[in-house]
């Protein structure tokens, strides 16, 4: 079990979720959130539970590109 950062859109916001325990696969990189903390996650959003910091993204639009 590692502990990962998860991006989660939700109401076209990105949320980043810091520390989240997750099985990573050695080999492809893949992985995998247990039920539990799926919902876990799904819940902190849902419900708007505050934020711990507020993080500044860039956002890129290749739609102007191609």
């Amino acid at each position: 079990m590692q502990r990962i950062t998860h991006p989660q859109k939700y109401k076209e916001e990105i949320f980043i979720l810091e520390n989240v325990p997750a099985e990573v696969c050695e080999q492809c990189g893949e992985v995998f959130l247990r039920p539990e903390i799926l919902e876990l996650l799904q819940d902190m959003i849902w419900k708007g539970k505050s934020a711990d910091h507020v993080t500044a993204l860039p956002s890129y639009d290749f739609a102007e590109i191609a």
